[in-house]
């Protein structure tokens, strides 16, 4: 494993995992201003009202989390808010409860993002980290995390975390080279 860089030690025990609630609406919105004023459109639309919108986007979570029928490509997942100080949002994860076939081949178990201001400090590992204490919660043993070739920070959290590559496809979706790796949680 590769050390996690002090900024993000120092600030570990500050770190904690908390599910997506109203109680938040201030400190996502000041997330969602980091991605605007880098430049990247996720979260735009939230971003842009307050209220009512957060509140149905908050149940929408929450909705994600219950048992689904895989049919419609959509399984159970959690989301996560990795807060520092209870203050700021330094990362968001979702864990898929279980993967459907085309899961296993492109998207995994954990997705990860780490605000622009925040990125390149160590809080992708954390997040990681934290995430997967929770799939073992839910009994996963061996999660999948896929990335882009060429996604150097993905492949950087993920090793850092004991990713073993097992090998590298090609994206039904974009054509472009996509990572596999495996964390044995056992």
């Amino acid at each position: 494993m590769m050390p996690v860089p002090r900024k993000a030690q120092e600030d570990r025990c500050r770190l904690r995992l908390a599910e997506p609630s109203m109680e938040l609406e201030q400190a996502f919105h000041k997330m969602t201003a980091d991605y605007l004023a880098a430049g990247e459109s996720r979260y735009t639309e939230l971003s842009q009202t307050m209220g009512l919108a957060f509140d149905r986007y908050i149940k929408d979570l929450q909705r994600e989390c219950l048992e689904r029928d895989p049919s419609d490509g959509r399984v159970p997942c959690s989301t996560f808010w990795m807060l520092s100080d209870d203050v700021v949002i330094c990362g968001i994860s979702r864990l898929r409860h279980y993967l459907t076939p085309e899961m296993e081949l492109e998207g995994g178990h954990v997705l990860l993002e780490v605000p622009p201001s925040l990125r390149r400090r160590g809080y992708g590992s954390i997040l990681l980290e934290m995430t997967l204490e929770r799939a073992v919660e839910l009994k996963i043993t061996k999660a999948l995390l896929t990335c882009d070739w060429d996604n150097f920070g993905a492949i950087r959290v993920i090793k850092n975390n004991g990713g073993m590559l097992e090998n590298t496809i090609l994206s039904t979706r974009t054509g472009g080279k996509v990572m596999r790796f495996w964390i044995d949680l056992t």
